[in-house]
C-alpha cells in the first residue's frame, strides 16, 4: 500500500511538473509575442517618421522657393505642394502594397501546402 501511495504521489509531481513546463512555455511564447510585435510596431513607427520628415522637407523646399520668387502666387504655391504630398503618398502606398505582394508570393505561399 505504501508502494502505490509513493507510486501515486510521483505520478502526482509528475503531472504537477508537466502542468508548470506548460504553463512556462505558454508564458515564454506570450512575452515572445509580445516582443515581435513590439518589434513590428517599432518598423512602422521608423518607417512613417521617415514618411513624414520626406513630407516636411519636401513642403520646406517647396515655401523657400516659392519665398525667393515674389511673383508666385501664394495660394498656387500650396495647391502645388499639396499635389506633390499626394504624389508622395501615393507612390509610398503603391511601393508598399507591391513590396508585401511580392515578398508574400516569395516566402509564405511556397510554405503553403496545396491540400
Amino acid at each position: 500500500e505504501e508502494e502505490e501511495l509513493e507510486e501515486l504521489e510521483e505520478l502526482d509531481m509528475d503531472i504537477k511538473g508537466k502542468k508548470m513546463c506548460e504553463a512556462y512555455r505558454q508564458m515564454f511564447a506570450q512575452e515572445e509575442t509580445k516582443a515581435l510585435q513590439m518589434d513590428r510596431q517599432n518598423r512602422v513607427d521608423t518607417i512613417v517618421e521617415t514618411v513624414v520628415d520626406t513630407v516636411v522637407d519636401t513642403v520646406a523646399d517647396a515655401m523657400e522657393k516659392s519665398e525667393q520668387d515674389p511673383t508666385k502666387n501664394q495660394s498656387q504655391e500650396i495647391a502645388v505642394i499639396s499635389q506633390e504630398i499626394s504624389q508622395i503618398s501615393q507612390k509610398i502606398s503603391q511601393k508598399i502594397l507591391h513590396k508585401i505582394s511580392h515578398q508574400i508570393s516569395q516566402e509564405i505561399s511556397p510554405n503553403i501546402s496545396p491540400n
